[in-house]
């Protein structure tokens, strides 16, 4: 029947329809591109700018740690001295207490002495009547 006929191909394209849509579509990308990384650069910019602010509040939040920190220090260190001056005054009274209890001893036989010595002037006095 019928044969079939092969056209032979045309190796030049026809550049001149081609071009101007594919330049268009490159520039449109191109500026979406472009939006796209004014977007990112924004966002950076943005981004950078609250980094600062939590930066600063540690800063802030730091030195008033240490402050605190200090304030804390102080306030032991005078409890420390307030410890040794009670531990001093607690030696005092236990050495105020034994020496209390030696005067109690001390009375308690200065005490039997009169009651002797009582007895002994009672002896006496009987014996010169």
């Amino acid at each position: 029947m019928f044969k079939k006929i092969n056209k032979p191909k045309n190796k030049t394209k026809k550049d001149s329809g081609n071009k101007p849509a594919v330049n268009d579509y490159g520039a449109v990308v191109l500026e979406r591109i472009e939006g796209q990384i004014k977007l990112v650069a924004e966002g950076h910019g943005i981004l950078e700018g609250k980094i600062g602010l939590v930066g600063d509040k540690v800063d802030s939040m730091e030195s008033e740690m240490r402050s605190s920190f200090i304030t804390v220090l102080n306030y032991l260190s005078r409890m420390n001295i307030e410890m040794s001056e009670i531990r001093t005054e607690i030696k005092k009274i236990n050495e105020y207490k034994a020496d209390k209890r030696k005067m109690n001893i001390l009375e308690q036989k200065i005490i039997h002495f009169e009651l002797e010595l009582n007895e002994c002037k009672k002896i006496i006095s009987a014996k010169n009547n």
